[in-house]
């Protein structure tokens, strides 16, 4: 889980390096092989540079134009991509919370006083549904660990029995399981609280909007960045150096 701590300083912000592009870049196999490409052209031009003044090697402000317009298109393209990805992850975060509010405000509409706890029931799963996947999303290919199923049995989302049938399941199938089992609940509860088929058409399509809103943020936080910006620099600098 990412932490953030909104009262750090602006040096510690700006050096920070987990959870940014940089391990991303450092970590492609293009950045490396452009990295030791500009040094060898580098090298070969004068391999004593620090003894021998080369001509070849000041820098002519001409010659960086080319690179300074693809340093600022590059920069720009990928700046917009990061803030597109973050509003598409906050709007589907928003979607999960106004989801699970409705399904529990549109069921309590249909619900009557002997019926509440059908309510509660699917209401409980929804929210440890929700529970589950926020709390470590990017993990979802991993087993929930057993101290955050002991936090959801201590908020009474979960019972110890249900903890049991998905300990061994993924992060991401316990998710699906729950919120099938929420599902399960309202078709169970149709005719007993006298709904019709619409409404609980409505309900069921409440549940797969929240389903459908945890893949989505998913597919944005696990999709690639639209280029490695680092990369992207570096072979346009090798390519004015090979041409200068």
């Amino acid at each position: 889980m990412i932490g953030y701590n909104p009262n750090q300083s602006y040096a510690t912000t700006a050096l920070t390096v987990s959870h940014t592009v940089l391990p991303a870049v450092f970590t492609e196999v293009t950045f490396w092989l452009f990295f030791i490409v500009h040094f060898t052209l580098w090298f070969f031009k004068d391999p004593m540079p620090m003894v021998h003044k080369n001509p070849h090697c000041e820098v002519n402000w001409s010659h960086m134009e080319v690179l300074v317009a693809f340093s600022t298109f590059f920069l720009i393209t990928y700046a917009g991509d990061v803030f597109h990805r973050y509003f598409e992850v906050y709007y589907a975060v928003k979607m999960l919370f106004s989801g699970v509010t409705d399904f529990i405000l549109e069921m309590k509409f249909y619900t009557k006083a002997k019926n509440v706890l059908w309510l509660r029931l699917s209401a409980r799963y929804l929210l440890a549904a929700l529970c589950i996947f926020l709390n470590r999303p990017l993990e979802n290919r991993e087993k929930v660990p057993a101290k955050e199923y002991e936090q959801l049995i201590q908020r009474r989302l979960l019972r110890p029995e249900e903890v049991a049938a998905l300990s061994d399941l993924l992060r991401q199938h316990a998710g699906t399981v729950v919120c099938h089992w929420a599902a399960r609940v309202v078709h169970q509860s149709f005719t007993e609280m006298g709904m019709t088929s619409n409404q609980m058409r409505s309900l069921l399509d409440r549940i797969l909007f929240i389903r459908q809103a945890q893949q989505s943020v998913l597919d944005t936080v696990k999709s690639p960045l639209l280029f490695s910006h680092g990369t992207c620099l570096l072979w346009v600098h090798g390519v004015e150096l090979a041409t200068c």
